[in-house]
């Protein structure tokens, strides 16, 4: 048992600083492209802006093979963000104009009023 030894590291919570910074830049590019969406701008709007974000923060990484490296990822990553939400917005408003006027059918072909008379206790 006197082999076992603790390690205590120079500085705990070496990393914290960074984690925050791109938490805090993912959740700018997040942001972004949600609002942009739902008022409507154009895709190449949105691409200015996601680039100055991008632009801001790999200003901040030193090493220029890492700053190179989170660039791509957060191009990559906007990207994806920015498909997956405009899929979303559209599905959602698509949905939401076809059941004006439907809400209250239980399945396709069926005449609310009269389906419900059929199966509801007298």
């Amino acid at each position: 048992m006197s082999d076992l030894r603790s390690f205590t590291p120079v500085e705990p919570n070496v990393a914290g600083k960074a984690l925050i910074a791109v938490q805090a830049v993912i959740t700018k590019i997040k942001e972004a492209i949600v609002a942009s969406v739902a008022k409507g701008v154009s895709e190449d709007e949105i691409t200015r802006q996601l680039n100055k974000i991008i632009s801001d923060f790999c200003k901040t990484i030193g090493n220029e093979a890492l700053r190179e490296q989170k660039r791509k990822a957060l191009v990559t990553a906007a990207k994806k963000w920015y498909y997956t939400t405009t899929r979303t917005f559209e599905t959602v408003n698509r949905n939401l104009l076809s059941m004006s006027g439907n809400v209250y059918r239980l399945g396709v072909g069926n005449d609310s009023k009269s389906y419900f008379n059929t199966i509801r206790p007298m």
